[in-house]
C-alpha cells in the first residue's frame, strides 16, 4: 500500500527573502560577537620575545600574535648577543633593524587584516627567521 507524500509548501519570494535577510543579519552578528572575542581572550597588550640561543629558532617563542598599537620587545635569557632585522618594517616609525642594549622599538602599526611579518634574528652570530602576526582591526 503506498503511503501519499506531501510536499512542504513553498514559501513566496517575499517569505524567502526576509528569511534569508533574517539569516544574513544574524551571521554577521555572529562573525563580528567572534571577532570581538577573539581579541577579548586574546587581551591584547604588549608582548616580550624571549631570545635564547638554545631555541631552534633564536626565540622562545617561534611566532608571536600582537594588536596594532602595541609595542614588542626582545630580551634575551642567557645573556645572548642579539640582533632583530625585518626586510618590511611593521613599526609605527619604520625601525628595521634593532640590537641588544637600543632602546625598544615603536609600537606596531595597525593593520587592516591579520599580517605576518618575517624577520631574522641572529643570536651569538647564528641567524633565525621566526615570525610575528599583527592581528587586523
Amino acid at each position: 500500500m503506498k503511503v501519499p507524500v506531501s510536499l512542504p509548501p513553498r514559501l513566496s519570494l517575499t517569505a524567502g527573502m526576509a528569511l534569508a535577510t533574517l539569516l544574513g543579519v544574524s551571521l554577521w552578528q555572529v562573525a563580528c560577537e567572534k571577532t570581538d572575542m577573539l581579541k577579548d581572550a586574546y587581551r591584547c597588550k604588549d608582548r616580550a620575545i624571549d631570545v635564547n640561543a638554545n631555541a631552534s629558532t633564536g626565540v622562545d617563542q617561534d611566532t608571536v600574535v600582537v594588536c596594532g598599537n602595541h609595542k614588542l620587545k626582545w630580551k634575551e635569557k642567557n645573556k645572548e648577543d642579539w640582533e632583530v632585522e625585518f626586510t618590511v618594517s611593521p613599526f609605527q616609525q619604520g625601525e628595521k633593524k634593532i640590537k641588544k642594549g637600543d632602546p625598544p622599538p615603536s609600537a606596531v602599526a595597525p593593520q587592516i587584516s591579520d599580517t605576518a611579518f618575517k624577520y631574522s634574528i641572529t643570536v651569538d652570530h647564528q641567524k633565525h627567521d621566526p615570525q610575528i602576526i599583527i592581528m587586523g582591526n
